[in-house]
């Protein structure tokens, strides 16, 4: 049985021998190597670039191949027959490249195609490598010199872009290419060599043919594939994936191994750490042991402990520093039809991706879907990837990835501007890069283009299809080889469209699909209704941001590795979001990003100003010189887009390119004036007002049509009257939110809502006001029923019986709306109620020119409101857990039953204090203003404000003002009236808030006094010594937010 070792170390980063801190990793280095060869041996030491950190020295060279090269080769018992190395970027002569700057501008220009590419190659194959050297290749004359001219038994070639070494082992020819990608690099920092680095069609074909008595074949490049330019990428991968078994690269220095299993063939990729950069940074590298009898390898990773001076099994990056990947021999592999498709598309499927994420105007230019997408975190995530695996507490990339390698479909929920398009596009990136259970072709489709028609599935995704291939792939293979449908913005209350849906997913068997699902509100979840309607699926909640995420776009959007500058921004736009209460996604955190850099200096922002302005900017750099008869300026470009944008809403939101043109036609007709349409249209499209998909055009974001129909709204009164007369206006709240953000003295508006929600036929809570209290008032305290269910969870089958608990709990609270309501698939009563009072919150706190009295007698209601929801959703918690307790004492199983039962208990009176504060969020997210603060107060003063409805105040104005909230839970705190389970709620939503805010310094005090007070009069030791209170103190700082946790 023949295995090779193959030791793969990248990025030495070699600085002379004065450099004594890489003398140390060194030493632990052939220490390491040392000891593992005794009982394994090495085979070959693959170096993957930056051997020094300038190439501008031939000493140096020099100086690394005698203090580490030969060292390390005698610890190996190796000859340097068996040292392979090829050029990085660290190894080139930059004050070369800074002295040819006309070299460079004529090659950036000149090599931009596949044919470009291959031209210039041939051109210079048979150069020379030593001596006159061409000067596009001067920059690494040293690396020649010393590398790959130097005397090698194993090397039978070498030039400018390639050199091939061939040896046996056992009965296996082992072939390695080294392929030169730093020639065309700078040296200079911010990545600017991204996307401008050439590694060559031709090379790779030319070293496949040298190659074509080898048993096993290895690639060695220093740059991951997506540094090379956009045509070079998609004209190399396909063939080194399909024809070599092992990929190994650098430069990024992060340890990373992959089996990709594409549609053009399977190898393993070893993207090696850096050796050394310093002793503070992650030092690491990498053994792989082949064993292709066994169709398997076995990669090992180390990593530096400074502490230890030693090299250690890597166990921060896989479980016991090792991984076991699949191997197969390339010359073996199938190539299934699919292959030449996707490598073709994916390019432009990346391009899609791309175009999408960067935001008009952003100053960091075009944004990278692998760099700059910021993965929103997932709810219900360890149901969702429980076969795959049970680790939730991973970045929700790795979870997402988890997702992808299943072979079930998937589907996401998320509110409207919550990055389900962005999550889609992603999905789309990943699958084309081969990162999904098999090759599939990513095809990413609008739920707004399901329209009945004979040929279902085609139609969907056709226009798609179009625009990723200019028409060249055909409806057969789409039909029958293995593809990846994901489908935007899915409305479960459109019947038609939804039946549809399910049709072809019925229908289709080669198809997987993601779905992204619309939640018209954040008070209810559909993970259980979505799990109805498509069975088999896996589902997750698309949450908001946490702080570690808005603190990388912040760091994106600023294009800065500077801590301080990203800590003010990631400050200024959280105070942003707790003053206004707007949702942590990915669009409003970017909006709030592109308005701080471009026009606002620290004004409060709502969501409205930042569209306007956006939108300002963007219609400002429309181009239309010499495509129209007269002056076509801002507002008339405002009034078409607003005339379309209804039109959008009150017939398809996805329209042909045609269509659009002639109604942009028939309008200008209409106002007797004489401009180009189609040059307006193309305006509109240039500029990202719309998105073009083939011959569909769309508005590019959702918000965009919402805003524009808002206009619409505010210069056509009689519409605006008319859509609120209709049965369907709840299906303009977004609309009208914006409206008012944007018009704000509306107030026959909160009228009007006011007696729409009044209206609404919703069961009233079975527990009114006292009875509620009296609930509460019966639990024990959140941390005593904490504790227990952690006492508990411990025994087996805990976890899971209260994921269990919870979801029968769901289910049973649907199953009755749905009873209620009739009809499975329509908003039922209760979603029409919470969807109704979050708009009657936006109102209130748009409405901001309202009158006083009117004003606080609506806030009052509204509040109100919400206490009534809350006293519904604990109603029911409590109605389900008596089902339950009656179920399972009619089954009359002693032991089970009094354990179950306990354990019912647990969860029961941890999910009554947990809800309070989490709907009391939700009212935030809506309500949120600084200019309601005075309001909230007066109301939670009042006298005869219900205790709930105090508590649900105080919890919204904690957000706002929390100065004033913390004065007023200290008188509730020092009032002997105050009701125990008052008080916990009270430890409880402080104790959450202190975990997740930053605190001033002077509020600070006050705020950890308060809640060990609290804590002590819970615990009945209000006669205690300073001593408790100051160690309760200190426990409650442990847990204290900290801008250093980025969290």
């Amino acid at each position: 049985m023949t295995a090779l070792n193959v030791l793969h170390l990248s990025d030495l980063h070699y600085r002379g021998e004065q450099d004594h801190d890489v003398k140390i990793v060194l030493n632990a280095l052939t220490e390491t190597i040392g000891l593992h060869a005794s009982s394994e041996k090495i085979d070959l030491v693959v170096f993957s670039g930056d051997l020094v950190q300038s190439g501008a020295d031939r000493a140096t060279f020099e100086q690394a191949i005698h203090n580490f090269v030969r060292p390390l080769l005698v610890e190996c018992k190796l000859d340097s027959s068996r040292f392979v190395i090829c050029p990085g970027n660290h190894d080139i002569d930059r004050d070369v490249v800074r002295g040819s700057k006309y070299v460079e501008l004529g090659l950036l220009a000149s090599l931009r195609s596949r044919e470009q590419i291959n031209a210039f190659i041939d051109e210079h194959w048979t150069m020379p490598i030593a001596g006159t050297i061409p000067p596009a290749f001067a920059r690494l004359s040293k690396f020649y010199e010393t590398q790959w001219i130097a005397p090698n038994p194993s090397r039978h070639f070498a030039n400018l872009f390639l050199s091939i070494h061939s040896f046996d082992i056992g009965p296996l020819r082992i072939g390695v290419a080294l392929f030169n990608t730093a020639w065309r690099t700078t040296g200079e920092p911010d990545d600017v060599d991204r996307n401008r680095l050439v590694l060559g069609e031709r090379v790779v074909d030319r070293a496949v043919d040298m190659m074509k008595d080898c048993d096993l074949r290895i690639a060695v490049y220093h740059h991951p594939l997506n540094w090379l330019i956009d045509d070079d990428e998609l004209s190399v991968e396909g063939r080194l994936q399909s024809e070599f078994d092992l990929l190994m690269c650098g430069h990024v220095h992060n340890n990373s191994p992959q089996y990709r299993k594409t549609v053009s063939g399977d190898a393993i990729l070893s993207q090696g750490a850096a050796l050394y950069v310093s002793r503070k940074y992650f030092d690491g590298f990498s053994i792989l042991n082949v064993r292709p009898d066994e169709r398997q390898a076995k990669m090992s990773l180390f990593e530096y402990s400074d502490q230890r001076r030693v090299f250690t099994p890597a166990t921060r990056i896989v479980e016991g520093g090792q991984i076991i990947l699949p191997f197969a021999d390339s010359r073996a592999r199938a190539k299934p039809s699919l292959a030449s498709t996707i490598r073709r598309v994916k390019s432009v499927i990346r391009q899609q991706a791309n175009k999408h994420l960067s935001l008009i105007g952003t100053p960091s230019g075009a944004q990278d879907i692998d760099t700059h997408f910021v993965c929103p975190p997932f709810d219900n995530a360890s149901r969702a990837a429980s076969s795959v695996d049970q680790d939730q507490t991973r970045a929700p990339k790795s979870i997402l990835a988890s997702l992808l390698a299943i072979p079930e479909s998937i589907a996401f929920i998320g509110r409207s501007e919550h990055g389900k398009t962005s999550l889609g596009h992603y999905v789309a990136v990943q699958v084309a890069e081969g990162n999904a259970d098999q090759p599939r072709l990513p095809l990413l489709c609008q739920f707004a283009a399901i329209k009945k028609h004979t040929n279902l599935f085609w139609q969907l995704v056709r226009n798609r299809v179009t625009e990723i291939s200019e028409g060249t792939i055909q409806r057969s293979l789409v039909e029958n080889e293995a593809v990846f449908v994901i489908v935007d913005d899915v409305d479960l209350f459109d019947t038609d469209r939804l039946t549809i849906l399910k049709q072809m997913i019925s229908e289709q068997s080669n198809a997987r699909w993601c779905l992204l699902v619309r939640n018209a509100t954040g008070a209810l979840s559909l993970i259980n209704t979505t799990e109805a309607n498509f069975p088999g699926f896996k589902v997750s909640g698309i949450g908001e941001l946490d702080r570690r995420s808005i603190r990388a776009l912040s760091a994106q959007w600023l294009n800065t590795s500077s801590g301080e500058v990203t800590d003010a921004m990631h400050r200024a736009v959280m105070e942003q979001i707790q003053r206004t209460g707007l949702p942590r996604s990915g669009y409003i955190v970017s909006l709030m990003l592109w308005a701080m850099l471009n026009r606002s200096k620290g004004e409060l922002i709502n969501e409205a100003v930042l569209l306007q302005n956006l939108i300002d900017f963007m219609l400002g750099r429309m181009d239309y010189s010499g495509a129209l008869r007269r002056e076509f300026d801002f507002h008339s470009k405002s009034v078409v887009l607003q005339a379309l944008a209804y039109w959008f809403k009150t017939t398809d939101e996805i329209k042909t390119k045609n269509d659009v043109v002639a109604r942009v036609i028939q309008f200008l007709h209409s106002k007797a004036l004489t401009y180009d349409a189609t040059k307006i249209v193309d305006g509109f499209i240039s500029c990202g007002i719309f998105s073009q998909v083939g011959e569909t055009i769309s508005f590019r974001y959702r918000r965009f049509q919402e805003f524009f129909v808002a206009g619409y709204f505010a210069d056509n009164p009689s519409i605006r009257a008319q859509v609120l007369a209709s049965p369907n206006w709840i299906d303009y709240t977004r609309e009208f939110d914006l409206y008012t953000a944007r018009f704000r003295h509306e107030g026959d508006l909160l009228d009007f809502v006011k007696a729409q929600i009044d209206s609404i036929d919703v069961p009233e809570p079975s527990l009114d006001g006292p009875q509620i209290e009296q609930y509460l008032a019966s639990t024990k305290d959140p941390e005593f029923v904490a504790t227990q269910i952690k006492k508990m969870r411990k025994e087996p089958m805990t976890a899971e019986q209260i994921d269990a608990l919870w979801d029968s709990a769901d289910r049973r609270l649907e199953e009755r709306e749905r009873k209620q309501n009739g009809k499975k698939n329509e908003r039922g009563s209760i979603e029409t109620y919470f969807v109704v009072l979050e708009f009657y919150s936006e109102l209130l706190r748009n409405l901001e020119f309202v009158d006083r009295e009117r004003k606080k007698l609506h806030l009052d209601h509204c509040v109100a409101l919400w206490e009534k929801g809350l006293r519904g959703i604990l109603s029911g918690l409590k109605e389900v857990v008596e089902e339950f307790r009656r179920e399972l004492e009619a089954k009359n199983q002693p032991d089970n039953t009094e354990r179950t039962i306990k354990l019912l208990t647990f969860f029961e009176e941890a999910m009554a204090f947990a809800w309070p504060a989490a709907l009391s969020d939700t009212a935030y997210q809506n309500l949120g203003s600084e200019k309601l603060v005075d309001l909230l107060d007066e109301l939670a003063q009042e006298r005869g404000t219900a205790p709930l409805k105090r508590l649900f105040a105080l919890f919204i104005l904690l957000e706002l003002d929390p100065a004033r909230s913390i004065k007023r839970f200290s008188e509730l705190a020092s009032n002997r009236r105050t009701e125990r389970w008052v008080k916990s709620a009270i430890v409880q939503r402080l104790f959450a808030y202190y975990h997740s805010r930053p605190l001033s310094a002077s509020l600070r005090g006050e705020f950890e006094a308060l809640v060990a007070d609290l804590e002590l009069d819970l615990m009945d030791k209000t006669k205690a010594n300073g001593a408790l209170k100051s160690r309760l103190i200190s426990k409650l700082q442990q847990s204290a937010y900290k801008e250093s946790d980025r969290q």
